[in-house]
């Protein structure tokens, strides 16, 4: 069984410059039909209000989106360490003829003063 604990860092502003982009991360929500999906992508950009991706999952503006990102250890003093955020959609862009572009705002409830990682200690 993995154990795991919560790390806060307080100054993400740190953090944003120091992202290497692109970012692969999954994204888990529910399609239009109403199914639930899980797709691998990579971030284009980030910071601590919102992220630009794309996907190849039908959604709509407004969906609820679950972001999840395994950050370099070089942003983590050597660990592994994985971001998770909520946010809706608020934007949609037709990018190929099977993928669209995804602007993601992250959740009020997120702080941009304080970012919680969660961490597996091996």
């Amino acid at each position: 069984m993995t154990n795991k604990k919560t790390i806060f860092l307080k100054d993400n502003r740190r953090l944003e410059f120091r992202l290497e982009l692109p970012l692969p991360a999954i994204i888990e929500g529910t399609l239009i039909d109403g199914q639930n999906f899980s797709e691998e992508t990579l971030i284009e950009n980030i910071s601590s209000t919102g992220a630009y991706f794309e996907l190849e999952a039908l959604i709509t503006v407004g969906a609820k989106l679950l972001l999840k990102v395994d950050l370099p250890s070089s942003l983590s003093e050597g660990k592994k360490l994985n971001l998770s955020l909520q946010g809706q959609v608020v934007r949609l862009e037709k990018i190929k003829s099977n993928k669209q572009g995804i602007a993601l705002n992250f959740d009020e409830e997120f702080d941009s003063e304080e970012v919680q990682f969660i961490t597996e200690d091996n």
